[in-house]
């Protein structure tokens, strides 16, 4: 139902309601209505204000409260009354009482106070070390990046297929082929990828 469609009479009725402190749901059930629909038009209509609920109820300020807190930190009037930190910066905002802010005294060194320095770590900035070996400029290593780029997968190997990167042959795909061979191959995916 829209808030629209209700009549004058009917947002007579809501308003006198609300000002009895009544609840949107209770309210929506008489109407048939969802409670969504009874805010919207309290809302859109400024039918009275609607209640909020306080989450918290507020802690009254102690009889002794502006003899004690002036002067103390937080923490100190927390631990005087037995509430925490935010209770007790609530208190002082209400009773118009200025915290105290504890200030940090910094006092000058002088040579003589001054620790000695230790020794400092020098960092070697010097390259990692590489895992992978350089580049393979044989004719073999040459027709590996060839079919590289022909999209192939190409690594040097064992005589049964397994990667080994002192063997002596290649598996290129899932074949294992020498270094002649291997060249071959290159040499026709270099004809195929000019053509």
């Amino acid at each position: 139902m829209s808030p629209l469609n209700f009549t004058p009479e009917q947002r007579e009725d809501i308003r006198a309601r609300i000002a009895k402190r009544e609840g949107a749901k209770s309210i929506a059930a008489s109407y048939h209505a969802s409670p969504n629909t009874i805010i919207r038009m309290v809302k859109r209509f400024d039918l009275g204000p609607w209640r909020t609920p306080t989450s918290v109820p507020v802690m009254p300020i102690p009889n002794d409260f502006l003899q004690v807190a002036p002067g103390k930190t937080l923490t100190q009037i927390a631990a005087h009354y037995g509430i925490s930190r935010s209770t007790a910066s609530r208190m002082q905002e209400r009773a118009g009482v200025v915290p105290n802010v504890p200030t940090k005294v910094r006092v000058k060194a002088t040579s003589q106070s001054k620790p000695a320095k230790p020794a400092q770590f020098v960092r070697n900035y010097s390259a990692a070390p590489v895992d992978r070996p350089q580049r393979d400029m044989s004719p073999a290593g040459l027709a590996q990046e060839i079919l590289q780029r022909d999209r192939w997968t190409v690594f040097r190997c064992n005589a049964d297929g397994r990667p080994n990167i002192s063997g002596k042959f290649w598996l290129c795909g899932r074949v294992v082929c020498s270094d002649q061979e291997l060249i071959e191959r290159a040499a026709r995916a270099e004809r195929r990828m000019a053509a």
